[in-house]
């Protein structure tokens, strides 16, 4: 399945990290060979050493082949643009027929909506003036039932809810909605803070260091929970508490933080 550009940006930064990072390891390693070297040691002793290289250089130039293959990619996605650009103006141009043929609908619904309450009106009249003919000659009419047809029903009967108008269409690239939830993250989590200062500010001391005769005041652990709920269980309220001094840790539930 072909990556978004998003996801090839995200694996070249990773890519060029550990380049740079092996590059660092493998100077280090050519220095301790030259000191090796200079200092006469048996050649028979450095076979560690020159297989750490060797596997070293060879994933080096693994990771340049990688990254030169991921910024092609890339380069090819920047040429693209003006093509995609026009792909997009394409889809806001039928984004704007679809809103209009769903006006449309709406206003057919609105129209047939009285149309379907006078069949019903005239349903119950036949129905009356069948019972009164049979009260007067001991006979039916038998005359056929007139139901509304189900597809009207389906569209326009009073208990079906009004079609709603579309909201135009409005591109947003991968970097712009990960962008949006970043913002959305953030704001979550700034909110949360709050909670799990007070968590903190209600929680018990270490049930374990109090066996010490110690008085820990435990703290929540912020690596359990969701992204946007650190420190929290699945349970609202609910926290996940660990010990700074022994690393003790109990979940516990703070009614003052619900």
């Amino acid at each position: 399945m072909e990556l978004s550009k998003l996801e090839f940006v995200a694996r070249l930064a990773k890519t060029k990290d550990e380049k740079t990072n092996l590059t660092s390891e493998l100077e280090e390693l050519k220095t301790r060979k030259v000191a090796w070297l200079t200092a006469a040691k048996p050649a028979r002793d450095m076979k560690p050493l020159n297989e750490e290289l060797r596997i070293g250089q060879e994933r080096l130039l693994d990771l340049a082949v990688t990254e030169a293959a991921l910024e092609a990619k890339l380069r090819v996605y920047e040429q693209n643009e003006p093509a995609a650009a026009d792909k997009r103006k394409e889809v806001i141009a039928a984004d704007e027929r679809c809103r209009e043929h769903v006006e449309m609908l709406i206003k057919l619904q609105q129209e047939a909506r009285p149309h379907i309450e006078a069949l019903l009106k005239e349903n119950g009249t036949i129905g009356r003036l069948d019972e009164e003919h049979l009260g007067l000659v001991g006979q039916r009419m038998n005359i056929p039932h007139i139901a509304v047809p189900f597809q009207a029903s389906n569209f326009a009967a009073s208990n079906v809810p009004p079609i709603e108008p579309l909201r135009p269409w409005q591109y947003a690239s991968d970097e712009d909605r990960a962008a949006v939830r970043k913002e959305e993250l953030e704001k979550k989590l700034e909110q949360h803070e709050i909670r799990i200062q007070l968590a903190e500010a209600h929680s018990p001391n270490c049930p374990q260091c109090l066996l010490a005769r110690i008085e820990t005041k435990m703290l929540v652990n912020r690596r359990e929970g969701k992204e946007d709920s650190p420190g929290e269980s699945i349970y609202h309220g609910q926290w996940r508490l660990k010990c700074p001094k022994c690393g003790a840790t109990q979940t516990v539930a703070i009614p003052e933080t619900k």
